[in-house]
């Protein structure tokens, strides 16, 4: 049967005077000495008596009438048309999707827009 968390016991984690951590519950210190913060917090983890407070990763939006002039990755885009990355960098550096930025030694991206205007005319388009 899993533990029950009381929700009257108050766990803190508290620096000492000699520079270690301690793990102190309800005012009573219930372990002492540990090297850093988080040492204190792990074993007050899988004993069930600490939960830290993990703030939300904040994930950056990026307006839509920018999306298009951001460098992505020719590897994310190989694998977004289904190419082999070998094969797609190889159509890039021909200037099939437009200009070939150089991000590092050998890691290369493309405009995101330029990139779906290439894709959209090389769609097969049926004969009317």
């Amino acid at each position: 049967m899993p533990k029950q968390k009381s929700e009257s016991k108050k766990t803190a984690i508290i620096a000492a005077d000699d520079g270690h951590f301690a793990v102190m519950l309800d005012g009573e210190i219930l372990r002492s000495g540990f090297k850093g913060r988080g040492h204190a917090a792990m074993w007050a983890t899988r004993r069930g008596i600490y939960q830290g407070s993990t703030p939300p990763k904040v994930k950056t939006e990026i307006p839509h009438n920018l999306e298009d002039e951001s460098i992505k990755r020719t590897r994310l885009l190989a694998r977004m048309s289904h190419q082999s990355p070998q094969r797609f960098l190889a159509d890039a550096r021909t200037g099939m999707y437009g200009p070939l930025y150089q991000l590092g030694k050998n890691i290369f991206g493309l405009k995101f827009g330029l990139w779906k205007a290439g894709m959209a005319a090389r769609e097969i388009k049926p004969a009317e």
